[in-house]
């Protein structure tokens, strides 16, 4: 029975790495008249694997976007008090470390 799953699984992985949704990979499979029940189970296994990556990435962009933030005030606050001209720094670095970091809590909230 374990065999069997694995090969469920490397038929999944295969199918999913050539780029077919995990809804397609499964009537595919159904299709050639495999067992549901494994194979559901390996469809499961397969969308976990795609949201841990999803979230991990999504993660990694709010860092990136945290540290940019936190880059565009200290460099803010070193040109305010060097009286230099500070606006393209200050609004520039933050739209864009808040661009980035919207779109990593938009990766984490989505569910599709």
């Amino acid at each position: 029975m374990e065999r069997n799953a694995s090969l469920y699984w490397n038929k999944v992985l295969q199918l999913h790495r050539e780029g077919y949704a995990p809804q397609r990979i499964q009537s595919i499979l159904l299709n050639e008249g495999l067992d549901e029940l494994i194979l559901t189970e390996a469809i499961c296994k397969l969308k976990l694997q795609i949201y841990k990556e999803r979230k991990s990435r999504a993660v990694m962009m709010v860092v990136i976007g945290s540290c940019i933030l936190l880059a565009g005030f200290l460099a803010t606050v070193f040109l305010f008090h060097n009286n230099h001209d500070f606006d393209v720094i200050m609004y520039g670095v933050t739209i864009l470390g808040m661009i980035v970091m919207g779109y990593g809590a938009y990766e984490v909230l989505n569910k599709s």
